[in-house]
């Protein structure tokens, strides 16, 4: 049950830059849908950057064992992470506005970024019941 959880949590982040490369291209239609792909895919996926605390913070002897780790451990956060949490949510919704007045592929890879964000807040509530790691804090 655990794998298949992982497997659809991982399976909406990729889903992601297609829900929102398919609604910017949808009211856009001008521009490159290769280029709105690409930007909405690496802002869905970068957030998981900062798991990498949890591979530095628990010295893991091999990369396998920290994804052996993230792929069975569950949503609970025990390590900071720099993007999830509630401080980068509100950066990125006041920014977003601001950013598409001057870049606007710029604001659909902010804007995968907090979707992707705004799943991962989402699971944690839902399969932990709580969100106490989403504070900014050093650890939880």
């Amino acid at each position: 049950m655990r794998i298949k959880k992982w497997m659809l949590h991982d399976l909406s982040h990729i889903l992601i830059p297609f829900i929102v490369s398919w609604t910017v291209l949808f009211f856009n239609r001008g521009l490159e849908p290769v280029k709105v792909g690409l930007v909405a895919f690496a802002g869905a996926l970068l957030p998981d950057i900062d798991h990498l605390n949890i591979w530095r913070e628990y010295k893991f002897k091999n990369f396998v064992k920290f994804l052996k780790f993230c792929i069975t451990a569950d949503r609970y956060r025990r390590s900071f992470l720099i993007f999830h949490n509630f401080a980068t949510i509100v950066v990125l919704i006041v920014l977003i506005p601001f950013v598409s007045t001057i870049n606007f592929f710029a604001s659909i890879f902010l804007l995968s970024f907090l979707c992707h964000l705004f799943l991962d807040f989402f699971d944690d509530k839902i399969t932990i019941g709580r969100a106490v790691q989403w504070r900014s804090r050093r650890k939880t």
